[in-house]
């Protein structure tokens, strides 16, 4: 089963993404970069979502660092701020703007890692 690791400062937020999430994918939270660091020890993720603004760690040093410690692991960034954006950071595979539309990200987190499998 592909993993999934979410990650955003604001817990309606992460719960909503996870939701979206479709069930044969095991998804992770976090609510920190560096929480999402500890909890990626174990393991790498298949994909990385994360918020793009939150306090202490950003999402775009959350995926570089992610990206140091786990060269093959994919990134979507989420952002209310897409519009204010120039470009896209290195280690970011893909950027949605939120609010989301959730047949956008099932079709990114598809594109991004294909199908899982239960």
């Amino acid at each position: 089963m592909k993993s999934i690791l979410v990650v955003d400062d604001e817990p309606a937020v992460t719960r909503l993404v996870a939701k979206a999430i479709p069930p044969e994918y095991h998804v992770v939270t976090a609510h920190s970069g560096e929480e999402a660091l500890i909890r990626s020890k174990t393991g790498p993720p298949d994909l990385l979502i994360t918020d793009y603004s939150m306090p202490g760690m950003n999402g775009d040093e959350l995926a570089s660092r992610m990206r140091e410690r786990y060269p093959g692991v994919k990134t979507l960034m989420l952002t209310g701020f897409g519009e204010f954006l120039e470009g896209q950071p290195p280690a970011v595979d893909a950027r949605l703007v939120k609010p989301l539309d959730v047949r956008a990200l099932r079709n990114v987190i598809a594109a991004l890692i294909g199908q899982s499998h239960p």
